[in-house]
């Protein structure tokens, strides 16, 4: 689990956030009928996943998603999933107000079936020691 403290009471709000230890993360990456890894979580480190946009464009309809994958690479889980019709975009975005912790050597990747649908992913979060 990450560390965290409690934020001094300075508006008469009390909130808790990640501590400081670790590196902001904003990370993108685009797959045109193909899967694209975003971003690789390094060994000895945790990625807190704060939140992720989907961007997607196409000429004919899919199903664009975002999933984490193990160092095998096997699917862990989805993050996001949806069918784009023809000639149509779709943006999907998720803030986490608890993030998502995603192990060492796992992966995020944008998929994007076979065809002209067009994705980008982009993520954001922090990097800390595990």
């Amino acid at each position: 689990m990450a560390t965290a403290f409690r934020e001094p009471n300075q508006v008469k709000l009390v909130g808790v956030r990640p501590g400081h230890n670790g590196d902001q993360i904003h990370e993108y990456g685009t797959a045109v009928g193909a899967t694209t890894v975003v971003y690789t979580v390094p060994a000895d480190k945790i990625l807190l996943l704060f939140g992720f946009n989907l961007i997607t464009s196409c000429t004919v309809a899919g199903t664009a998603s975002l999933g984490i994958y193990t160092a095998v690479p096997a699917l862990h889980r989805y993050l996001s999933a949806g069918t784009v019709r023809a000639n149509f975009s779709m943006t999907i975005s998720q803030d986490y107000v608890v993030p998502i912790e995603i192990a060492a050597a796992y992966s995020i990747r944008a998929i994007s079936p076979a065809g002209t649908l067009d994705i980008t992913a982009c993520i954001n979060g922090i990097l800390i020691d595990a």
